[in-house]
């Protein structure tokens, strides 16, 4: 996804089920891996990782807001 300049366009709108459907595994704060735990303290409660990856997304009222990439 790093190359997609449409990206965003991938997740924006959509619901947790939804982003299941299409990832996969999503990943809570509490069932972060180490690397997105040391992200964690500057982000809001509402978020989900993509599986194991360093693609963190944002939810407002029930529906992605916004997609992050965690670099390391």
């Amino acid at each position: 996804m790093v190359a997609d300049a449409n990206r965003d366009s991938l997740v924006l709108g959509l619901t947790v089920e939804q982003l299941e459907q299409r990832f996969g595994l999503l990943r809570t704060k509490e069932t972060a891996n180490d690397f997105q735990r040391s992200y964690q303290r500057d982000l809001p409660d509402d978020i989900r990782w993509l599986g194991d990856s360093n693609w963190v997304v944002i939810f407002s009222n029930g529906k992605v807001a916004k997609l992050d990439l965690m670099k390391g």
